[in-house]
């Protein structure tokens, strides 16, 4: 069944959310930043990056621990998050990418782009950054 870009823009919200709850300054096991959007997860099997945090939290519809775009993996695929949130290709790379969420440097940063990403989706505002 295709998303609908209103159920896509509730799941990053729902995400956004989850972003925001990550503890400042919080580290995982392998000494690590909690977000780091250049991996998926890290040594230690935390989440990382944005999308990341998203499968961790949603186990029923992702599989965790998962390889990304690892040709033949039961994980996640740029295709599994583009109909996870109703998104484009360029939004995926705006989002998730290496430099996504506006090259965001930490959970909160990432969690304001989502909202502002959003917010111009539904027409709320007129760009986002």
């Amino acid at each position: 069944m295709k998303t609908s870009k209103a159920r896509g823009n509730t799941r990053l919200l729902k995400l956004a959310g989850i972003l925001e709850a990550i503890q400042e300054g919080a580290t995982v096991r392998t000494g690590e930043p909690a977000y780091n959007q250049y991996k998926f997860a890290h040594a230690c099997n935390a989440p990382a990056c944005a999308l990341g945090y998203w499968a961790y939290n949603n186990p029923k519809r992702w599989a965790w621990p998962v390889i990304v775009l690892k040709n033949n993996s039961r994980g996640v695929t740029w295709l599994d998050a583009r109909e996870e949130f109703a998104i484009s290709d360029e939004e995926y790379v705006n989002l998730f990418g290496i430099r996504g969420c506006n090259n965001a440097e930490d959970a909160t940063a990432a969690a304001r782009y989502i909202r502002d990403f959003v917010a111009e989706r539904k027409g709320e505002v007129k760009s986002h950054g």
